[in-house]
């Protein structure tokens, strides 16, 4: 019985500090405990004497007020709008009392069956261990107040901190983000400024981030299950749990952005709330950045030759050229590029052209794999081709031009040292790429 009301007590305590998803059938395990219980209590009742059968019925009627009130007031029974048939009710009553009340009797009525059947049942060894019984309820309380630095710790550990503010009050510390086959996993850690909640609520998109286009949403109201911090530090955090699914034809080796906004429902509007302060990214002034992830496309890409290896992990394969174009018109080039790590640095690709004759230089930069997937979010065993489309100039002269191609650090302009496949170097990171005929444009 001790055990059944210490589950209990852990159960309401985990329902405060955090969100399961298993919270729906909470009732099961402890009903079939119960049931293991009232089994071992009759076996019980029929070996002992008839004196302390009192105490066990007291005992099973405790059980009994107890699932009343905490299985069918709470799970199964709800009194909206009509009552018995002859009481009209507008919206619904409140199980909170009744249930509540149902479970403190209970409760009572069990301890005071128990300590009743102890008093009759008092035997030598039994006294000897009453002050091991009396370290249960300490210990135990001890035990939840160390568990309230594990969300602590788990938070550091496995979220991302983050400093958001927003200009009503609540704030973003930390969050989780998991990627799933067919799903996302979003942990929100607010903490707000009052503990507040009401009517607050939050939304994160999946966006496209070239574009801009929403691919996935998801608007939920705040859950108030707060979770107590204990020790130094101390924080109210109302921790939120919410899995996105994701659209069966959302496009893979693509820069996605996973945003956050919050709102705050005032008479059936829902108005977005400003950003006072981040440490994040925003995207205007109700959104925030909070990562960047890229969907991995399984079947792209095959083995094939290096043309040249980058000092990052960075690959290139050999590149075709086109021999010919005309100034002011387009030509296109497929770049296959392959990353055996990550790297988190941005780069660009820059092209020369370099008239053999007249020496002058003319130069073309974009992102390698353009706007789509920035070279910050390429992943170790990536294989990606991008056909650039390269305009040129009116301007440009007649004659034969050297093309050349590398990569060079958004950070600080310098170039990416490479080699080629047998490991001799590129003179000054620039990879040749052949020989362009320009001609003059048909007027």
């Amino acid at each position: 019985m001790g055990f059944l009301f210490l589950s209990l007590g852990l159960h309401d305590y985990f329902q405060q500090t955090s969100y399961l998803a298993y919270m729906n059938e909470w009732y099961v395990p402890y009903a079939v405990f119960a049931s293991l219980l009232l089994v071992v209590t009759v076996i019980y009742i029929e070996t002992s004497p008839k004196q302390p059968r009192l105490w066990l019925l007291y005992i099973f009627s405790a059980l009994f007020m107890l699932a009343l009130g905490g299985v069918i007031f709470d799970g199964l029974v709800r009194v909206c709008h009509e009552f018995l048939g002859i009481v009209r009710i507008d919206g619904c009553i409140s199980r909170v009392y009744l249930e509540e009340t149902l479970e403190l009797i209970g409760g009572w009525v069990a301890l005071v069956a128990m300590l009743g059947h102890l008093a009759d049942d008092a035997s030598t060894s039994l006294k000897r261990a009453t002050f091991l019984l009396a370290l249960v309820a300490p210990v135990w309380i001890l035990l939840l107040l160390f568990s309230s630095a594990i969300p602590r710790v788990a938070v550091q550990a496995r979220s991302n901190h983050a400093a958001i503010v927003w200009d009503s009050g609540p704030g973003l510390h930390a969050y989780g983000i998991g990627v799933g086959d067919s799903y996302l996993s979003i942990r929100l850690h607010l903490s707000p400024s009052d503990r507040e909640f009401d009517r607050l609520g939050y939304s994160v998109h999946l966006v496209e981030i070239q574009n801009g286009s929403v691919l996935a949403k998801i608007d939920r109201y705040a859950q108030q299950d707060l979770d107590f911090h204990i020790g130094p530090g101390y924080a109210p955090v109302f921790r939120q749990w919410v899995k996105m699914q994701l659209p069966p034809n959302i496009p893979t080796q693509t820069a996605l952005g996973v945003m956050l906004s919050l709102w705050r429902e005032d008479g059936g509007a829902f108005v977005p709330l400003k950003i006072t302060s981040s440490d994040h990214k925003t995207a205007g002034e109700t959104h925030v950045v909070l990562r960047e992830i890229v969907l991995r496309d399984p079947d792209a890409g095959s083995p094939g030759d290096v043309y040249a290896q980058f000092a990052n992990g960075f690959t290139l394969d050999p590149v075709e050229m086109p021999a010919r174009a005309q100034a002011g018109g387009e030509i296109s080039i497929p770049f296959t590029w392959r990353a055996a790590e990550a790297d988190g640095e941005e780069y660009v690709q820059f092209m020369h052209f370099f008239h053999e004759d007249t020496g002058e230089w003319w130069v073309w930069d974009s992102q390698p794999l353009g706007a789509r997937l920035p070279t910050r979010l390429w992943y170790g065993g990536l294989v990606e081709t991008e056909t650039w489309q390269v305009p040129l100039s009116e301007t440009l002269k007649p004659g034969r031009y050297a093309v050349f191609t590398g990569l060079y650090r958004v950070a600080d302009l310098e170039r990416l040292p490479a080699k080629r496949a047998d490991g001799r170097p590129f003179v000054d990171a620039r990879l040749p790429l052949g020989v362009l005929t320009v001609e003059t444009a048909d007027l």
